[in-house]
């Protein structure tokens, strides 16, 4: 039976009988299984970091995936299962039969060879100005509207791991490797000094002719659990529900991962600074949609439903009542600072 065809009967899935995928590999700091439905379509079931603390951990992904749908983002559909032991939630890939990804890094570092991120200086060159960068040359910038809404949608959820690895764009699989083959050629001359005027040249062409026909779009935002509080304890969320002072203090804080030249500001600060330098006219009607869309009735009823049917044996991952609460006001509070820049 497909996810399709059992969600109407449960808000959590039974995917027990589902066959793991071993030969397949994972990135990324969660456990995860690759799993096969009946039909053969492969899915990605992540569990919390337990070990960590996050308990609650996959719920952040469950619910971002809601709060995305109801603004109306291109957001990866995450829904919680239990498969045997284990509970955690499930999306299906992102890629189809014969697709591949380039993650962002591949696209970045393809414009600069030398940006690495295994450590702070190189973490502090990942930013907005590195991205747009890197589109222009490659003739993408008709696709920075999509990393516009990723960077929207990260401010509303509080996320704090849009890494260069979190965004990507899906390709033919039989074509990955011509098309990095054509960045090279193009971006050899571009690093030249002809990057504003490489449109004339035979490389830039047979990179064109390439990627449009081979590129296939930009992906769902996915990989959206570190966020809504997710690594905060009872306690804290209690303490932050009496203090107003300390609830704002700790929203307004929240960092953007993507930096601003090589400034690590709040997801406020850059939502604020692209209002006002991006130049992209489209970027005031995505901040007029998040207004147009959010109905905080319909938030607070999907919080009061989304682990209603956790079994008992799971019942320590349900959420409390209070952390719903805090997501409801902190999700609100983030979509009327937006709404409040228009």
């Amino acid at each position: 039976m497909s996810v399709e065809a059992e969600e109407s009967k449960s808000s959590i899935l039974d995917i027990s009988e589902w066959i793991i995928s071993e030969h397949f590999n994972t990135r990324g700091s969660r456990e995860k299984f690759i799993l096969e439905d009946y039909y053969g379509f492969r899915y990605y079931f992540k569990k919390s970091k337990e070990e960590a603390g996050y308990l609650h951990e996959f719920w952040s992904e469950v619910i971002a995936y809601q709060i995305g749908l109801m603004l109306k983002f291109p957001v990866l559909k995450y829904e919680a299962a239990i498969f045997n032991e284990h509970i955690g939630c499930l999306c299906r890939s992102l890629i189809g039969q014969h697709e591949d990804l380039i993650e962002g890094l591949q696209f970045l570092q393809a414009y600069d060879p030398s940006f690495q991120v295994f450590n702070k200086s190189g973490r502090n060159r990942y930013s907005y100005q590195l991205i747009e960068k890197t589109f222009v040359s490659l003739g993408l910038s008709v696709k920075m509207h999509h990393v516009l809404e990723t960077i929207i949608f990260d401010a509303i959820i509080g996320n704090q791991d849009r890494h260069q690895e979190n965004w990507a764009f899906r390709v033919l699989v039989n074509r990955k490797s011509t098309i990095v083959k054509a960045f090279t050629d193009v971006l050899a001359v571009a690093q030249k000094g002809y990057a504003m005027t490489i449109s004339g040249i035979s490389e830039y062409k047979a990179y064109m002719d390439v990627t449009y026909n081979a590129l296939l779009e930009y992906t769902l935002i996915y990989d959206n659990g570190s966020s809504l509080g997710r690594e905060l304890r009872q306690d804290r969320i209690m303490r932050m529900l009496k203090d107003e002072n300390m609830l704002l203090a700790y929203i307004k804080k929240g960092k953007a991962e993507i930096r601003w030249h090589d400034q690590h500001i709040s997801h406020f600060e850059l939502v604020e600074v692209l209002f006002r330098e991006s130049g992209y006219a489209w970027y005031d009607d995505l901040i007029k949609r998040v207004k147009a869309n959010y109905d905080e009735n319909l938030l607070y009823d999907v919080l009061e439903s989304v682990d209603n049917d956790i079994p008992d044996s799971f019942k320590e991952y349900k959420l409390s009542p209070e952390r719903k609460e805090l997501i409801l006001k902190m999700t609100t509070f983030r979509v009327n600072y937006l709404a409040n820049l228009l």
